[in-house]
């Protein structure tokens, strides 16, 4: 009877990099974050030998590079790291097509585990990139793996990239005059405005964040000249386009009105003009746009209404109205 040691499949792989074709047919497929703890140093130490010489490798020559390249390594780690480099194989070189499977399997399960930790990230609210997951299970979804799993190479010529990847911003300017010229802001962009004291660069600001208030962004704004209180209120007139005054002789009611409008329209499926999609796959739209209608009371003495066939003035309190509504 014969015993043996089953061998990992990412220590097969290592040892059938050994041999320099086999490695230059899989560099593209594989990388050093597919494999644990010192066979990580192990491959780096395989793509440095295989890069600069192109030449197969014993185990003995890789176990002498490897201390080469990590002289200060502890003792305790190298011998682990020597352990794993016995115990790698190269394998019957007539069984390439075999060799290759296994690292198809390999990078499978791979895409495997970065796919699972991607979706507890997004799951958990770590993370929000939808679009990586969806590349990442696209790379698999067929079944098929390619050469060029470690890179992409881009083949549109600048059209077609402007047509395909561009898309809408992130963050869309609603100022017509600055969109025509920059649509907005994507995520990750610094935006630096200069110009001279005194030309309306914090009124633009909070005009700005006024704007992406409308579109229902979270804003934060860090002043370093004016108090705090007075940049919120000057936010506060540019959101509601209405000066001081204004504000003070409001009528907020209508402005209730007009926000409930607005949450019934979405509520029922009525949007603004379409943008586009979010990352995740979910479309984009414009608020709708509801108009402010002011109304206007006149004093009891300077009532400009006169009773009609159909229309009485009435001078009745609430509670009169309502007994009498009993009554008919």
């Amino acid at each position: 009877m014969t015993s043996y040691e089953t061998v990992s499949i990412d220590k097969q792989i290592l040892g059938f990099c050994l041999n320099a074709d086999f490695f230059g047919r899989v560099k593209n497929i594989i990388d050093r974050s597919m494999f644990d703890r010192e066979m990580r140093d192990i491959f780096d130490t395989l793509t440095f030998s295989h890069t600069k010489y192109a030449k197969d490798l014993t185990k003995s020559e890789l176990s002498s590079l490897f201390n080469d390249r990590n002289p200060a390594m502890p003792e305790a780690t190298r011998n682990k790291v020597h352990e794993t480099i016995a115990k790698l194989d190269v394998g019957n070189a007539d069984n390439a097509d075999l060799h290759l499977d296994l690292v198809h399997n390999f990078w499978l399960r791979d895409r495997a585990r970065l796919i699972g930790e991607k979706a507890i990230d997004i799951f958990t609210g770590d993370s929000e990139e939808f679009g990586e997951l969806r590349r990442l299970i696209d790379t698999v979804e067929d079944g098929r793996i390619s050469d060029k799993t470690t890179y992409t190479k881009v083949e549109q010529d600048l059209d077609m990239l402007l047509e395909e990847e561009a898309g809408y911003p992130d963050f869309p300017f609603s100022f017509d005059l600055i969109a025509e010229n920059v649509s907005g802001l994507d995520r990750g962009n610094l935006g630096i405005l200069f110009a001279i004291p005194e030309v309306g660069m914090t009124t633009f600001c909070c005009f700005l964040a006024a704007s992406y208030g409308k579109q229902g962004f979270k804003v934060t704004y860090w002043a370093n000249e004016e108090p705090a209180p007075k940049i919120k209120l000057r936010i506060i007139q540019s959101y509601f386009e209405l000066t001081r005054e204004q504000i003070n002789a409001f009528d907020y009611s209508d402005t209730m009105a007009r926000f409930v409008v607005e949450r019934h329209l979405t509520s029922v499926g009525i949007y603004g003009i379409f943008m586009t999609y979010y990352k995740s796959g979910k479309p984009k739209y414009r608020k709708p746009k509801v108009k402010h209608v002011n109304r206007f009371t006149y004093p009891r003495d300077n009532n400009t209404y006169a009773d009609t066939e159909w229309v009485k003035m009435m001078n009745l309190s609430m509670e009169e109205i309502v007994e009498e509504s009993k009554e008919g």
